[in-house]
């Protein structure tokens, strides 16, 4: 069906992809809450004349049991092309991505013996269009000049954010 392009065109493919990817930029423990031992003597208690270690919260963070897993939903549109004997070639990319479940630090009271917990807040969402395109200026058979050009729109949004309030 595309034999009337075979002067012109020398490919055309495309291409569509789905999935969804974790957030590893932050401490998977983070819903563990996670103790030390005291070795400083002024922080140990004696009983029975022994001291004995006692012991505290690692870290200033209050552990959050209900953490989810940050995830990005991406989706992408994609059409690749070449002309006139590969002389010009390009592609077209629609996406759009979703990051559900977004971790962030809050800061909560310090009647709670913490300053900060993670909490998930909410989602955001971007959408786009990427257009790239090359070609060959002058091309001999020992060397040649090609122009590229890439440009992209995007679309940002946030939604759904909400904090944790601690009274």
């Amino acid at each position: 069906f595309m034999k009337g392009t075979r002067d012109w065109l020398d490919n055309l493919k495309l291409r569509f992809s789905y999935g969804s990817v974790g957030n590893d930029g932050i401490d998977a423990d983070l819903w563990l809450q996670t103790w030390t031992s005291e070795t400083d003597m002024r922080w140990q208690y004696t009983m029975n004349n022994q001291y004995s270690s006692a012991y505290d919260y690692s870290a200033s963070e209050m552990a959050n049991l209900d953490l989810k897993w940050e995830t990005t939903i991406t989706r992408n549109l994609g059409l690749d092309f070449s002309f006139f004997n590969s002389r010009l070639w390009g592609s077209i990319d629609l996406y759009w991505n979703t990051t559900k479940d977004l971790l962030m630090l809050t800061t909560i009271p310090g009647i709670t013996g913490f300053t900060a917990t993670y909490d998930n807040i909410g989602q955001t969402s971007n959408k786009g269009i990427e257009l790239s395109l090359s070609g060959v200026i002058f091309k001999n058979k020992d060397w040649n000049i090609t122009a590229d050009r890439k440009s992209t729109r995007l679309n940002s949004s946030h939604q759904a954010i909400s904090y944790a309030v601690f009274c």
